[in-house]
């Protein structure tokens, strides 16, 4: 059910590493300068969940037809 580019563990733990050694960088690691990186994060990821019910959703519904 996962994702195929999930079983490449050693690729994608250096991505999210690199990720947050530029966010560190970028911020000056500064607790209150990555309190918007965070916030930002946070609205990302509950985009990406709204996004992904309204898919789900939408695929079932289609399937369905309830007037039949």
């Amino acid at each position: 059910m996962a994702p195929p580019w999930v079983a490449y563990r050693r690729p994608l733990v250096l991505l999210l590493l690199a990720i947050d050694v530029i966010v560190t960088v970028i911020f000056k690691a500064d607790v209150d300068r990555q309190g918007s990186a965070y916030a930002t994060g946070v609205l990302v990821l509950m985009l990406s969940a709204a996004v992904a019910v309204a898919l789900a959703l939408s695929r079932e519904s289609s399937r369905e037809n309830p007037y039949s």
